[in-house]
């Protein structure tokens, strides 16, 4: 199952291994499938979850790569797109870099996928799932943005949308 994560608070980890029924070869295939996490702002209600889940993907990855195969015998590794805004960007390249996952994650700026949408590296990412995600930006605070994502209903990966939404 192709996986799209929009935003990612503290304990969006912990939620997704609750969601696998704390069952750890599930929530690391849940991972290895995760294609595009999309930031809308800078928030830390938006952005908190962000090293967890790459140290989680981290650990999926050596462990995907110790067994030489993958959970359901034919996964392929695939980088992990972040879409975020620059400061989150900028952070989370720097980060990922120190930690030596670099090569686990690609970032893409938020300003790409501005009103006319990225359609190519999305589709990449999403193995063509995903046919164009379409960024808008909003007023609630600076670099914030609404996201419009047009997917493919007839593609061959079963898709879950997650979106983490700060209580009022």
């Amino acid at each position: 199952m192709l996986q799209i994560l929009l935003d990612c608070g503290e304990g969006t980890s912990s939620q997704l291994f609750q969601a696998c029924s704390g069952d750890e070869d599930k929530f690391h295939a849940l991972l290895m499938n995760l294609r595009l996490v999309w930031i809308s702002h800078s928030h830390a209600d938006h952005i908190c979850g962000v090293p967890m889940l790459l140290q989680h993907l981290c650990r999926a990855h050596i462990l995907h790569s110790k067994n030489k195969e993958s959970m359901d015998g034919n996964m392929e590794t695939q980088k992990l797109c972040i879409v975020a805004p620059p400061v989150v960007q900028r952070y989370y390249e720097y980060t990922a870099c120190a930690s030596g996952i670099e090569d686990l994650v690609h970032f893409m700026p938020i300003y790409s996928t501005a009103f006319s949408g990225s359609t190519t590296a999305i589709q990449r990412a999403t193995m063509g799932a995903v046919e164009g995600l379409t960024s808008v930006p909003v007023t609630h605070c600076r670099y914030v943005h609404a996201s419009r994502i047009g997917m493919d209903v007839w593609c061959k990966y079963p898709t879950l949308l997650t979106l983490t939404v700060p209580c009022l």
